[in-house]
C-alpha cells in the first residue's frame, strides 16, 4: 500500500511540475480583417398577417361571484414594416 502511494505521489509530481507545452503556439503574423463577402445594406419591405379564434366559458369569481361568461371570439392581425439599413463598415 505504501509502495502504490509512494509511486502515485511520485507521478502526481511528475506531471504538476512538468511546463504545458499546449499552450505554446508560438507567434502569429499581423492581423488582417476579412473582406465582407455579403452585407444588409438596402431596403426591405414586409408584411405580416394572422388571426385566431376560440370558443370559451370564462369565470371570474373574485371578480363577479357566480357569473360566467361563455362566448365566440375571433380576430385577424396585420401589418407592415418598411427598413433601410446602410452600414458604414462596408464602404470602407
Amino acid at each position: 500500500m505504501k509502495k502504490a502511494l509512494l509511486a502515485s505521489a511520485a507521478l502526481g509530481t511528475l506531471f504538476i511540475g512538468s511546463p504545458s507545452f499546449a499552450a505554446d503556439l508560438g507567434v502569429r503574423g499581423p492581423w488582417v480583417a476579412a473582406v465582407p463577402v455579403f452585407t444588409w445594406s438596402g431596403c426591405y419591405v414586409g408584411t405580416h398577417v394572422g388571426g385566431g379564434w376560440a370558443d370559451e366559458t370564462i369565470t371570474a369569481p373574485a371578480i363577479v361571484p357566480g357569473v360566467s361568461v361563455t362566448g365566440h371570439t375571433a380576430g385577424a392581425l396585420g401589418g407592415a414594416k418598411s427598413v433601410a439599413i446602410f452600414n458604414l463598415a462596408a464602404i470602407g
